[in-house]
């Protein structure tokens, strides 16, 4: 992590629109070499050893100062990840002590596009949705299938 400038996720996630930040955050932490703390949750190279110890792959020299580095930047990508949580979302997941367990258990609860719960929230529940608007039911159709198809975009490009 070589840019000291902080990073910022302009969408807050608040359940319903996962999707969008999980595609916004993707994009961030790759624009700065962070991605791999998401996908992996040790640093290359180390493996652990059956008492529960470190040990490196063939490199003896310093697994420490390898370890520590990549522990801080795991630490500096949570709490870019918590910071862009809603505070009941933060509060329910701020066990998470890893990176990547944090952005696995989001996607376990939110991510799961056949959740029926992320269709009722993405097609009815949104601020725009029918409650305010009441379309005649053709209308209340096409809104629902626009909607459901915008998100679908969003899962497969």
């Amino acid at each position: 992590m070589k840019n000291p400038k902080p990073i910022v996720i302009p969408v807050i996630l608040k359940g319903i629109n996962y999707l969008l930040w999980a595609s916004i955050t993707r994009t961030a932490l790759c624009g700065r070499g962070l991605w791999s703390h998401v996908e992996i949750s040790q640093a290359p190279g180390l493996t652990m050893k059956e008492d529960g110890g470190d040990s490196t792959k063939g490199k003896e020299e310093e697994p420490m100062a390898e370890g520590t580095k990549w522990f801080q930047e795991d630490q500096t990508v949570l709490g870019i990840l918590q910071n862009s949580l809603d505070a009941p979302i933060l509060e329910a997941y701020s066990y998470c002590e890893t990176s990547k367990e944090l952005w696995d258990t989001l996607n376990n609860m939110y991510g799961n596009i056949s959740n029926l719960t992320w269709v009722f929230d993405a097609l009815i529940l949104e601020p725009n949705g029918f409650k305010k608007t009441r379309p005649c039911l053709d209308s209340f159709k096409t809104h629902l299938m626009h909607r459901y198809w915008k998100r679908i975009r969003i899962v497969i490009p």
